[in-house]
């Protein structure tokens, strides 16, 4: 995963950037809340490409970016606690959605989150 890959889906911070790029993706669980939006989707569809294993959610409402992420094999759930369990490694979430239900219960249940 190039650096530039991840700078077009908007993001900006260097050091997720480092860490995205370093970081072995294989097999690790990632829940993405809010993922049918720009940035959120595109990173997701790149950590699956990197091996991670993805879930996602988000509202009801259609987004353009639905048909990519089902073409690349990627559920999207509505937004529910139970979404998040134990055995994931990383939650993401843009910040449109920092006071949404399953990014505190990642909080809770100590799972590092982005």
């Amino acid at each position: 995963m190039s650096a530039n890959a991840l700078l077009a889906t908007g993001i900006t911070s260097r050091i997720f950037i480092i860490e995205l790029v370093y970081v072995n993706w294989k097999n690790k669980r990632i829940h993405a809340v809010g993922i049918k939006g720009t940035g959120t989707s595109g990173l997701a569809i790149l950590l699956k490409k990197e091996g991670a294993v993805i879930s996602g959610s988000d509202t009801e409402e259609e987004f353009p970016s639905e048909e990519e992420l089902r073409k690349n094999g990627i559920e999207i759930k509505n937004f529910s606690r139970e979404n998040i369990s134990k055995d994931l490694d990383l939650v993401i979430y843009s910040g449109a959605w920092v006071e949404q239900e399953e990014t505190k219960k990642a909080l809770e249940l100590g799972i590092k989150s982005l």
